[in-house]
């Protein structure tokens, strides 16, 4: 009944890391077609103005506005790649477990599930404070938070605090990681 058990809890997180990949893939797909249109308005609003210091204002808001675009989609970009290679490092450590005896391998798929948890839990959290775009990968000794630099210079305070607060590390074990 045991294994029937782990055998389920298995299929069911390979089932979300597919469904996981599968979102990823689709958002990476879908992102260009966005991008397009809104690009096609802005064309629109060029031709329609003929007032030169209006097709400048435009110019230069719509430049500020690519710009931060095409940064905060590298930046999400960056971080579903990071997320893929997490998941796969987690579905390697679970194949390696498959050796083990039984019970220290139940030990082990709980510790495992834990920080997995604990890593998608402190994402949300995360996210619900207004940092939309950062990457939790907990260790045993440390905890790593990767944000863009930006972020990680304006909301340093916010990172520190919501993980010494929902995990058992200390200040010490606490790494921010700056997205490049």
């Amino acid at each position: 009944m045991d294994k029937v058990v782990t055998v389920i809890r298995l299929l069911i997180l390979l089932l979300c890391a597919v469904l996981f990949l599968a979102g990823a893939l689709w958002n990476l797909c879908l992102q260009p077609e966005k991008d397009i249109e809104s690009m096609d308005v802005h064309n629109m609003v060029y031709a329609e103005n003929s007032q030169e210091t209006v097709d400048v204002f435009f110019k230069q808001e719509v430049t500020v506005e690519d710009t931060a675009i095409q940064d905060q989609q590298i930046i999400e970009n960056r971080l579903a790649a990071l997320r893929m290679e997490r998941d796969a490092a987690w579905q390697q450590l679970y194949r390696a477990v498959e050796t083990l005896e039984f019970t220290d391998k139940q030990q082990t798929l709980q510790q495992y599930a834990e920080m997995q948890y604990n890593e998608q839990r402190l994402e949300l959290l995360l996210k619900a404070k207004g940092i939309e775009h950062s990457l939790v990968i907990l260790g045993e000794k440390q905890a790593n938070i990767i944000a863009s630099t930006e972020t990680l210079q304006q909301e340093s305070e916010k990172l520190f605090d919501m993980v010494l607060r929902n995990t058992e590390y200390d200040e010490t074990q606490i790494i921010l990681v700056p997205l490049k």
